[in-house]
This record gives C-alpha cells, sequence and structure tokens, in this order.
C-alpha cells in the first residue's frame, strides 16, 4: 500500500490500519475521503498509487486524519449490520479508538 511513501506518521498509521485490516476496502475508503473531503478526482481502484499519494500529501494532515477516522466509524457501524459481524464492533471500535494524531 506504499505507506512508506506518506510523510505524515499519524496518517501512515490510519491508512495502514484500514488497509491491513480491509484491505482494498481500506485503500477505497481512504480514496472516497479524499474525493469527497478534498476534492481530489481518484479512480476508486484499491490501490494506494502516484495519484492518491500525491492527494494525500495536498491535505493537512490533521483535517486528513479526522476524516479518515470518522470515515472508518462510519464503514465499521455499516458492516456491522452484516451476518455475524456486530460481534466485533465493539472491538473494532475500540482499536480506532485507540489511534490518535500526532504531531
Amino acid at each position: 500500500f506504499k505507506i512508506d511513501e506518506i510523510s505524515n506518521g499519524s496518517i501512515q498509521q490510519i491508512v495502514f490500519d484500514w488497509c491491513v485490516n480491509s484491505g482494498v476496502w481500506g485503500a477505497r475508503g481512504v480514496q472516497r475521503v479524499l474525493n469527497q473531503f478534498f476534492d481530489a478526482d481518484l479512480k476508486m481502484d484499491g490501490i494506494i498509487g502516484k495519484m492518491t499519494l500525491e492527494a494525500i500529501a495536498n491535505c493537512q494532515p490533521k483535517e486528513l486524519f479526522w476524516e479518515i477516522k470518522k470515515a472508518r466509524i462510519r464503514y465499521y457501524h455499516k458492516i456491522a449490520k452484516k451476518g455475524k459481524n456486530h460481534l466485533f464492533l465493539e472491538g473494532w471500535l475500540k482499536r480506532i479508538g485507540k489511534i490518535e494524531f500526532e504531531i
């Protein structure tokens, strides 16, 4: 996911955690946030490539971090409605709650 090419450590951490735990859906979630809140025009292909990395670099890190965090919380609530995923919601929310923006 080219996490090492993201310059801000807090953004690296939250993107890495989402991508590791959700795979391509995590990368697509980051792209969706960039498109929706930061006027990027990214193809939501689930690949953190050159254009996604440029869009990340053009954002204020703290703003991007909080939008990604809110999107992840919404995502977990959405998938918790499917099957037995609700059993994992508390753990997912606890994990994302521990990821904080650091200057």
